[in-house]
């Protein structure tokens, strides 16, 4: 049996979201800030950014965890947050 994400690949292509950082950026953030630790901060502001891809057509989302890793998050004075920061932006 297959998985059902394996069987809508054979039927047709899967539109997958943008750039996050772009849309965050585009939503008034600073590219200087920890994108990552919004998903704590600014659950809101992720959550429709989520939505506008969605929306859009987007098929697939990725969660907005692309440096959430005990060094990238560091840099930023939340490492003590890797695991939250992670979970949540899966969550949303």
């Amino acid at each position: 049996m297959s998985h059902p994400f394996t069987s809508e690949l054979l039927k047709r292509p899967l539109l997958f979201d943008g750039a996050m950082g772009t849309m965050l950026y585009e939503a008034g953030r600073s590219l200087d800030e920890c994108l990552d630790a919004l998903n704590l901060s600014h659950p809101d502001i992720v959550s429709s950014v989520y939505r506008a891809y969605i929306n859009a057509g987007a098929d697939v989302i990725e969660s907005n965890t692309f440096g959430a890793n005990r060094i990238r998050l560091g840099q930023h004075g939340h490492t003590d947050k890797v695991r939250d920061i992670a979970f949540r932006g899966v969550k949303l």
